[in-house]
């Protein structure tokens, strides 16, 4: 099967479509992997084959899909389908390495500068209702509780969004895009331009519904379990001797 031939530096390959406002200013050529947009930073990638690309924006949370133009004369749907998958995995990554380059830049500098004593405000902490429980009662709850909360972000967190009467599926977890389902024969009659609209409403109706479904989880850890492990953490401060009797 040919293989697609582009620029791999250029930010935007020939015939591919890019949504509007992630274009770089006039006259500034945006660094590849990274564009600005209103000012908030995006991160894109290609995958191997240079068949489609995929930005994250700010927060990184996909946001929009490119496909080239004429991707139908060098790959099957299966085979696009993975190429979103792997530019989205690119993309996470880029995102992580410029998210530890960044912290790792801002720690040297911390190290360098004169350091002086920060006053810390009083954080307001809730307080249980009556006498807390043992310590090791708590903690056994607690483990139980995000054990539980686990299994339901397996099982729940997962947004889905669709288009082209579900002949386009993606599929999307808090780490990013992690399904992507091209079928049918539209599919393979649709070019490049207009799969980039469709699979980036789809991506954005997944974020969304995976939004929804995060909204609705109930929190691992209720106020009043940790309202009655503060009220110990703050005994054990005052009299660190005493741990042995509260547990």
């Amino acid at each position: 099967m040919p293989h697609q031939s582009t620029h791999r530096d250029h930010p935007h390959a020939p015939g591919a479509w890019a949504p509007a406002g992630d274009e770089a200013e006039p006259g500034h050529e945006a660094e590849p992997g990274r564009e600005t947009s209103s000012g908030r930073e995006t991160t894109t990638a290609w995958d191997g084959r240079r068949l489609a690309r995929v930005t994250l924006d700010a927060h990184g949370s996909p946001a929009a899909v490119q496909v080239v133009d004429g991707w139908e004369r060098h790959a099957a749907a299966d085979d696009l389908a993975a190429a979103v998958l792997d530019a989205a995995r690119t993309a996470a990554r880029t995102l992580d390495e410029r998210a530890w380059a960044s912290l790792t830049d801002d720690a040297d500098r911390r190290r360098r500068a004169p350091s002086a004593p920060v006053a810390s405000a009083p954080v307001a902490s809730p307080a249980p209702a009556g006498t807390p429980r043992p310590l090791d009662e708590l903690a056994e709850i607690a483990i139980t509780s995000l054990s539980a909360a686990s299994q339901a972000d397996d099982a729940a967190a997962v947004g889905t969004g669709s288009a082209l009467d579900h002949e386009i599926e993606v599929r999307v977890v808090r780490g990013g895009i992690v399904g992507v389902t091209l079928r049918g024969p539209r599919v393979a009659r649709t070019s490049g331009t207009q799969l980039s609209r469709l699979l980036t409403g789809a991506v954005r109706a997944a974020v969304t519904d995976l939004q929804h479904r995060l909204a609705a989880q109930a929190p691992a850890v209720s106020d009043a379990l940790l309202a009655e492990v503060l009220a110990h953490l703050r005994a054990l401060t005052a009299d660190p001797a005493s741990a042995g009797d509260r547990t």
